[in-house]
C-alpha cells in the first residue's frame, strides 16, 4: 500500500501525462514509436522458403511412393540364387534363380516339391 501511494504522489507531481492504472505507471505521450529494425528473414527474397515448406509434405509423400515402386520393381533383379528354407529333414540350401543353360536347352523346367500335410502345421 505504501509503494502504491508513493507512485501516485510521484505521478501527480510530475506531469499530467502520467497516471496509475492497476498498480502500474502509465505514461501517455504523443511521440511516435521508433521504427523497428528490419528483420533478416523479412522480405520478398524468402517467399520461396515459405512455398517450399507448404509443398514439402506432398513432395515427400510422392518421393516415398516413387522409391517404393522402384524398390518393388527391382527387388529380385540380378539375383543368382535363393535360399531354400530348412526343414526338419534337410538343412537350408541355395537354389539357383535361373535354370542352367543345359536345362534351358533341354526344355526342362524347375518344379516345386509337393507340400506335405505335416509341413503346413
Amino acid at each position: 500500500m505504501l509503494a502504491r501511494a508513493a507512485v501516485e504522489e510521484q505521478t501527480q507531481a510530475a506531469e499530467q501525462n502520467q497516471r496509475v492504472a492497476l498498480g502500474s505507471v502509465v505514461i501517455e505521450s504523443t511521440e511516435r514509436f521508433p521504427e523497428p529494425q528490419k528483420d533478416f528473414w523479412e522480405g520478398e527474397q524468402w517467399e520461396f522458403v515459405g512455398k517450399l515448406a507448404i509443398t514439402f509434405v506432398p513432395l515427400l509423400i510422392a518421393a516415398g511412393v516413387g522409391v517404393g515402386i522402384f524398390a518393388a520393381a527391382t527387388y529380385n533383379e540380378g539375383v543368382e540364387g535363393f535360399v531354400k528354407p530348412a526343414s526338419e529333414s534337410a538343412p537350408a540350401e541355395i537354389v539357383p534363380a535361373q535354370p542352367t543353360a543345359a536345362a534351358a536347352q533341354q526344355g526342362s523346367t524347375l518344379e516345386a516339391p509337393p507340400v506335405s500335410a505335416d509341413a503346413e502345421s
